[in-house]
Order: structure tokens, then sequence, then C-alpha cells
């Protein structure tokens, strides 16, 4: 029987013998019978011809295009082609051949035209971001991957509504303040924060919107939406009219918390500490109200610009009110003041009516000055007639705007608010004044007007200020100090060794020994003097009266610029000044 077998990729016949063998094609191998394709298992003899010829499948690249979820970036996916043969594999001689083609593939890449890529990703939609640098190097240089061939334009961030916090935040543990020198003040702690009314506690910045951006795709993002916040005035607070601002509507202690995106502000008027004044608090100085429930220790400062009081006693220490101070436990070898600040605001009052005279003398001259320039056709302003006027006639008007700067320092040094309306001065007079540039850029009279108006407005609030009437309430002193605007009334066992500075009236329930009144109203004492001789004075104002239900050999009386020392004891003890005889009568009992 014949028989056929595979060697070397080639089919033949092993037995030469006229009768017919069996042969059976396979995939990847074109059989051809005596010229004839054929498909089926087919009986052949030696004499036909069989010819293999081996299939070529090549596969070209492949381009597509891939966008991300959110849109932002877009890749262009290269995959290589290939080319394919096949051989037939050696079979062992047989009457029923079937042929067996291995394949082989090897890597097929091509170059890409650029056309080809753009034409992808127009396809795709990508329209926005495309890195055409890239694209260049892929056409050049064809291989497999993703690359990254277009990038979206994100959306800048908004920025959302900020709340700007105008006083401080410092911790209520206190701090040691540092001095200049380096030292540390242990006494200034600066532990209790508070505000003057009108006060900014808070500025809301509005927001800005983001930037739209860009998908590859060219769909637009939108931007987050800002995020914004609700200021809230709360007690001792009020918004201004646009409602961008917080201020104080009382001096005080501020504070403010925040629910979600709400800032609620307040203005607490009174500071209450429950215990004592010491080194450990540090001195207190407040804008509003101060409630002591203790003690304030020796070397202590307790300040506010409204009342003071103070529930314990009070020893070698200062109390400054511009208020009442009301003080409920024995005073020793302190300082108490009430309505004090009054004192430091009177010494503006002299260089104000120096500054208002000046400005308005040199008004009337500026526009004479002007008026005539134009009349010859030449030019000057009211800021070079200011000058001309400074160097020919108010040559002290700078030194004026110097001497109270001076003054408005030295008030700060005793650490006394500086009222709105004389800051409101400060600030124009030094912006105008404080040199020759400033001076020239007066371009007319309004300004100096508007000088003028704020000193009227700084010099009103003064003369309020000091209609204000401060009284100082306390049981006991001794070796102390007392100042007021108002009246001092004594509850308790009286004074020992004190002076009293006072406005009003001086009541004194007690003993008042050793020391000296200076009042400016009437003087009213349950026993004055010391049978010891030690030097007790009383002075009042003309057309005030000094009443005393017992008053000591000794005792020395003053009302106005006269005065008298009384010779014996006496009680029931009235005196007044008789203009008529001019001196002083006193009008009592024998003791």
């Amino acid at each position: 029987m014949p028989r056929l077998a595979v060697t070397d990729g080639q089919v033949r016949f092993v037995n030469d013998t006229p009768e017919p063998a069996t042969i059976t094609p396979c995939p990847g191998i074109k059989l051809l019978i005596n010229g004839t394709e054929i498909s089926v298992p087919t009986p052949v003899k030696p004499a036909d011809q069989i010819e293999v010829v081996p299939e070529v499948v090549k596969k070209d690249p492949t381009v597509s295009v891939r966008i991300s979820k959110d849109g932002m970036q877009a890749y262009v996916e290269i995959q290589s082609g290939s080319i394919t043969t096949y051989q037939l594999v050696d079979h062992f001689p047989t009457t029923d051949l079937k042929l067996e083609a291995a394949p082989h593939t090897v890597p097929y890449t091509a170059a890409l035209d650029y056309a080809v890529l753009a034409a992808a990703l127009s396809e795709a939609g990508v329209c926005h971001g495309i890195k055409q640098e890239v694209l260049q190097r892929i056409a050049a240089s064809p291989g497999e991957g993703s690359f990254l061939v277009a990038e979206g334009t994100p959306p800048t961030s908004p920025v959302d509504e900020q709340v700007e916090i105008k006083f401080s935040l410092e911790s209520t543990e206190g701090k040691p303040v540092i001095r200049p020198d380096g030292s540390v003040d242990f006494y200034e702690q600066q532990r209790f924060v508070s505000v003057d009314k009108d006060s900014v506690l808070a500025v809301k910045h509005k927001a800005i919107p983001g930037k739209p951006g860009k998908k590859v795709t060219g769909e637009e993002i939108p931007p987050r939406k800002p995020v914004t916040v609700t200021l809230q005035a709360l007690q001792g607070a009020r918004l201004s009219h646009d409602g961008n601002q917080v201020l104080a509507e009382v001096s005080g202690r501020p504070s403010y918390r925040k629910v979600k995106n709400n800032y609620l502000f307040e203005v607490l008027p009174v500071l209450q500490y429950d215990g004592d004044v010491n080194l450990q608090t540090g001195n207190i100085r407040f804008k509003g109200d101060v409630i002591i429930k203790g003690n304030v220790t020796e070397g202590m400062l307790v300040q506010a610009t409204g009342k003071v009081e103070i529930k314990g006693t009070v020893t070698k220490a200062t109390v400054k009110a511009g208020a009442h101070v009301v003080l409920h436990n024995n005073t020793v070898g302190s300082k108490i003041i009430a309505g004090g600040d009054q004192v430091y605001y009177e010494r503006l009052v002299a260089p104000f009516n120096d500054l208002k005279n000046d400005l308005k003398a040199s008004a009337k001259l500026i526009q004479q000055l002007v008026d005539t320039a134009q009349a010859r056709n030449q030019s000057l302003t009211a800021g070079q007639a200011m000058m001309i006027l400074i160097d020919k006639k108010y040559s002290r008007l700078p030194s004026l705007v110097k001497n109270i700067h001076q003054v408005v320092d030295q008030i700060n040094q005793e650490h006394v608010t500086i009222p709105a309306p004389v800051q409101s001065v400060l600030e124009t007079i030094s912006g105008t004044f404080s040199s020759i540039t400033e001076c020239l850029k007066i371009q007319n009279l309004s300004k100096i007007t508007e000088i003028l108006q704020k000193v009227d407005a700084a010099q009103e609030c003064i003369n309020q200020l000091a209609k204000w009437k401060a009284n100082i309430t306390v049981p006991y002193t001794a070796n102390s100090i007392l100042e007021a605007t108002g009246d001092v009334i004594v509850t308790g066992g009286g004074c020992y060794n004190t002076v009293m500075h006072v406005k009003g009236n001086v009541e004194i329930s007690g003993i008042f020994r050793g020391g000296e009144i200076k009042a400016g109203g009437d003087i009213k004492i349950k026993e004055a003097g010391t049978e010891l001789g030690i030097k007790t004075k009383l002075q009042t104002a003309f057309g005030r009266n000094i009443s005393l239900q017992r008053a000591h050999k000794g005792l020395i009386i003053q009302i106005g610029n006269r005065s008298t020392q009384l010779d014996k004891s006496m009680r029931n003890v009235n005196a007044v000044y008789d203009r008529e005889y001019d001196k002083i009568e006193v009008v009592g009992l024998k003791a």
C-alpha cells in the first residue's frame, strides 16, 4: 500500500505504488492537487502533483481612544500588528495523512500617520487640551502602549468668604508682658480682652468665584460654589449697614462663637471676676464695668472705662474708673480714682483752642491770598497760601500739632483710651501738616474746614466727658488717696491719713483724722481732726458749706483762699465764708 509522509515541510510518497492514499488539508495551509485547491480528504496517487502553500496572515496595528470617567484625560491606545506564517509538522508515513500546520507569529509595526491619530481623537470627541508634541512623538516612533494625549483644564477653586476677627483671641490664661528692654512685667498679663464702643469686631471679606474648567471633550466644568458665611450681632454688638462688619455697641468684653457658617458676636459691658486680683491674674484693664468679688492685693491695678465695684479689701493698690467706684471693704495704702480720665482729656483743651484759633484766622487770610493771586492772573493753591502764612505769621502751627501728639502720647502711657473724635483730629492733622509736601496738597479751603469741624467735635466730646460726675463710695480708708469728679461718700468707720481731691461733695459718716480734703462742693463729716494734733485740713470752694458734728482743736478749715484753724474743740460746727467781712465764720457749740 502506498503511504504518505511529511518531512521538512514537504509531502511525499514513501512507497511508489499506483494505489491511492488519502490526504486531508488543515488550517493555515493551502493544499493543491494537480493545481486544484482541496478542502476535504482526497485520495491521491504518486502520479498526482501535490503542492503545499503556507498561508501568511497579516494583522495591522490598531489605534483606539480612551477617555477617563471624569473626562479630564484622553489616551491613545496602540496595539501592535502581527504576521503569522504556518509550517507543516512532520508526520510518519501513513495511508491516511491528516496534515497539521504550526503557526509562527512575529510582531508587526508600521508607521502611523499624524493625521490618523488626529482623526481618531476627533472621532472620539476630544478637542481640548491636546498634547501635540505627544502625537508627533507617537507618529514618529510608534509602539504598543497607552499614551496620555490630552488633559482637561480643572476649574479654579473659589476663595470662600472669610471672617477676619479684629480683637485679640489670646488665651485667658494670661501672659506676662515683655518690656522693650527684654525684662518681664508680671503685673501686666493682658488677661482680659476689652474693646471700645464702635470698635470693629470683625470684617467679612467677600468671596471670589472660581473660574470654570473644561473637559477634553470641550464640556465646561462649573467651579465649586464658594462657601458663604453670615455675621450675627448679639448683645452689645451691631452690624454695619452693608452687613459686612460687626461693631461694638458698647464698651466691654468681646467674644464670638461659630455655629456652622454663622459667626455670632457679643460684647458684655461687665467683667466679673470672682477671685483676688494678684500677680497670678495680673493687672485688670477693661473697657466697661468691672466687678471684683475678691481682694485687690499689693501693687496691683484695676482700671475700667466704666464703673468699678470691689467686694473685698484694697491694699496698696490702684483703682481707676471712668465712672463710679464702689468699695465694700476697707482700703489701705491705695489710690482710688473715679472719673480720673477727664484730667487727661482736659490737657488737650488749650492746644485744641490754639489750633482752632490759628486755623480760623489763617482760613480768612488764605482766601484773601488766593483771591489776590487770581486777580493778578496768578496761580496759588490753598496749600501754597498756607505755607506762606506758616512762614510769615503762623509759624507755631507745626509745633502745635507736635504738641498735641506729645500730649496724646503721654495720655497713652497712662493706658487711657483716646476718644474717637480726638483720634480723628490726630489722623487728619498728621496727614495735613506732617510735611511741606502734604501741606502743599491742600487744594482749597475744604480741608481746613474739615479740620475745624473735627476739632469742634473733639472739644464737644471732651466737654461732655467733663460733665460726667463719678462718685466714690467706701466704708473705710487709711493712708490712701481718693480722687473723684463727683462725690465721695464714706459709709463706715471713716478715714485716717487720707487725701481727697473731690469736685463734688464729701460725706463721711465716721471720722476724718489726719490728711486733707479738697472739695468743690459741701463737706459733711461726723468727726474731724484729732486730739493728738495730727494735721487735718478741710478745703472747699467759695459759696460752699462745711458741717461737722464734732471738730477737734487744730483742725484747719479753708473756703476759697481764706482759711482758719480751730483753737478749741467744738460740736455741731457749721463753717461758711462771710463775703461781707471776707472771712470764714465758724458757728458751733463748745465740745
